[in-house]
């Protein structure tokens, strides 16, 4: 490829990022701009061996020193990264102990299950007296602490009066 086609190329890149479709994709992005760091990249390896073609008798002992010094700067971002991860662990976990504990939370969350199923099902008649009882225990609770006021448990007794009305109601129609 030539330099003008790889700019050409690296330009029809960046209008494509400039599309908001594609924009808002985070993975389209990054897509896209390691397309335009490889051709810009391949941009600057195609500049580079015209200026050194003069040079390279005279550089390559250096060549040797810079790929000695890499490697050592390899070797000490190796040794760095493995500290930050060694830091970064918090707890070392027991596969063995993980495993066991979520195979007891089944057992249990499984013999509840099988509990409930085995329960006997509530009528609908249950469940609203159940309602009442828990509605006649936090009426109970609010008068005894006083919470209440005089306008509040008026309400409350003719909410409680026509329910009554209702329930003998539809006792005589049975």
């Amino acid at each position: 490829m030539t330099q003008k086609e790889i700019k050409d190329k690296i330009a029809d890149w960046k209008n494509r990022l400039k599309n908001p479709s594609v924009a808002g994709v985070p993975s389209a992005v990054t897509k896209i701009n390691s397309e335009i760091a490889k051709y810009e990249a391949m941009l600057e390896k195609e500049e580079k061996p015209k200026a050194k073609k003069k040079e390279k008798v005279v550089k390559e002992p250096k060549k040797e020193k810079a790929k000695h010094e890499k490697h050592e700067a390899k070797e000490s971002k190796a040794e760095e990264k493995e500290e930050t991860k060694k830091e970064s662990k918090k707890t070392d976990y027991d596969c063995e102990d993980l495993i066991k504990e979520a195979k007891e939370r089944h057992k249990k969350a499984k013999a509840a299950a099988e509990a409930r199923a085995e329960a006997p099902k509530k009528t609908e008649a249950t469940k609203d007296k159940e309602k009442i009882e828990k509605v006649h225990e936090a009426v109970e609770k609010q008068v005894e602490a006083g919470k209440l006021t005089k306008k509040q448990i008026v309400t409350l007794i003719n909410e409680t009066k026509d329910l009554l009305k209702l329930l003998e109601k539809a006792l005589k129609n049975l």
